[in-house]
């Protein structure tokens, strides 16, 4: 007696698990449906996929498919048609349909749809150094793009967007309006190379005067101490040295407001970041916000 009772403990505990199981596997495919039904069809193929591991059936493999034919993803939804239609033990209404879905999934876009909706209305679109024109719906194949766009009269932006087949997606912009007198955004390098080059100009300019004065001090200005007053002989070194005075004090002034115009405009230019350069924006009646971007299917 008390080994037919270790024996029935022994069978309860093997098939305890296979029963708990058995009823785990119908909620599990119960929530699948229960999420096709209500359009959620990532957590729908989450739940079918748990269930496979539970028991292979190829009923599941359809519904997976069907759930990524639902979502327009034209490549999965037709590798679980096939995984199915290859199976020995589909059902054969199921298999039909699943023939009919395949063959209409021929004409399924491999290209996604980005939709841009843009403030103010002229902006211009560039897609990956490509112009293409105002905002609006294009069609464009999977993948990485560069967005570039701009408007007279408004801070320019570059975004990243990614493409997905049979997808939509939309792109709300607000360009920055600049206001009159402003320093305006772009590329902001040719601006610090000018400024680089005036400070370099001036400071050449400023050791010139310099070399300038040295050469009249050893040159006129000794031979002036040689000779006295009213001697003919001095008159032409005072000429000379008059001459080297005008000119050090000319290229001294000129070195002097290029190099202090040279830094100041390199100043300005940092306090605006990189991606600054100078210019006065025309006056425009419409204002902007910040900008805004959002990507959403």
């Amino acid at each position: 007696m008390q080994r037919a009772s270790v024996w029935l403990l022994a069978l309860l505990l093997f098939a305890w698990p296979n029963l708990a199981r058995a009823q785990s596997f119908e909620d599990v495919v119960a929530q699948g449906l229960k999420f096709y039904e209500e359009g959620n069809f990532d957590a729908a193929i989450e739940k079918f996929f748990a269930a496979k591991m539970m028991r292979d059936e190829p009923d599941l493999i359809y519904n997976i498919a069907r759930s990524y034919d639902k979502k327009a993803d034209c490549a999965a939804a037709s590798k679980y048609y096939e995984q199915f239609l290859a199976r020995p033990d589909a059902a054969t209404e199921l298999r039909s349909k699943a023939r009919k879905y395949l063959s209409d999934l021929g004409s399924c876009e491999l290209t996604g749809t980005l939709t841009l909706s843009c403030y103010p209305e002229n902006v211009l679109v560039t897609i990956n150094e490509q112009p293409m024109g105002p905002c609006g719906s294009y069609k464009l194949e999977e993948g990485e793009y560069r967005l570039q766009l701009s408007a007279e009269g408004f801070k320019a932006q570059e975004r990243t967007v990614t493409i997905v087949a049979a997808r939509s997606g939309s792109v709300s912009v607000s360009l920055e309006y600049i206001e009159p007198g402003s320093i305006a955004a772009g590329d902001g390098s040719s601006s610090k190379l000018g400024a680089v080059i005036l400070i370099a100009g001036g400071s050449a300019l400023v050791l010139s005067s310099v070399v300038l004065d040295l050469v009249n001090y050893g040159v006129n200005a000794v031979e002036l101490d040689k000779y006295a007053l009213g001697d003919p002989r001095r008159v032409e070194f005072e000429d000379s040295y008059e001459s080297y005075q005008v000119g050090m004090w000319v290229t001294g002034a000129v070195g002097v407001a290029a190099l202090a115009g040279g830094i100041l405009w390199y100043v300005l230019d940092s306090d605006e970041g990189s991606g600054a350069r100078f210019g006065v924006a025309p006056a425009l009646a419409q204002g902007g916000g910040g900008a805004v971007l959002s990507w959403q299917f």
